[in-house]
């Protein structure tokens, strides 16, 4: 069996396929419980992980934290079961054939045209994308299918799983500077 676990974006979820059937599959939008839900939904979707042989993650790129969580989980559950471990990027889970654009901060997305490296683009004009939280344009977040995972999903080894970050995060200046001691 293969578990499927995204905390890319606003919207997250757990899937379980048996070949290519889809046996469990839940999806909410979830800002603040991403790990409280994604632990909850594993646990009903696998209540004996030994069935499990393989687990997808999506890596990004998406909010910091979201992202975070997710490859930490599935490192977690990797580190306590021989299973194969595969990653996937929310670009090929919301459109693998088509320019794709994510929010990143206030007025700039994360986009991958067809072909392209991933960059931070703040004008969205010069193509049509598919994605979420653009303007005038209908939200599509990632989904699971088996034909994406394999197609798309890669195995790595727990010690290069990690988050697809576009760009570095940022850190902000303290407002008052620490007292020095």
């Amino acid at each position: 069996m293969t578990l499927a676990i995204s905390t890319s974006s606003p919207q997250i979820s757990v899937s379980l396929f048996q070949g290519d059937v889809v046996k469990f599959a839940k999806v909410e939008m979830a800002r603040q419980n991403a790990s409280e839900l994604i632990a909850k939904w594993t646990v009903e979707a696998v209540p004996d992980f030994r069935v499990v042989k393989r687990l997808v993650v999506d890596i990004g790129p998406g909010g910091f934290t979201g992202v975070k969580v997710g490859v930490t989980m599935a490192q977690m559950f990797a580190m306590c079961s021989d299973i194969e471990l595969n990653a996937i990027t929310a670009f090929d889970l919301i459109c693998p054939s088509t320019a794709v654009a994510i929010p990143y901060k206030r007025g700039s997305y994360c986009v991958r045209e067809l072909g392209q490296l991933p960059e931070v683009c703040s004008d969205l004009s010069q193509s049509e994308y598919c994605g979420y939280g653009i303007d005038g344009v209908a939200d599509t977040y990632p989904f699971f299918n088996i034909e994406t995972i394999e197609s798309f999903g890669y195995s790595v080894s727990l010690a290069k799983l990690l988050p697809l970050y576009v760009a570095e995060p940022s850190v902000s200046i303290p407002k008052q500077p620490f007292a020095s001691l």
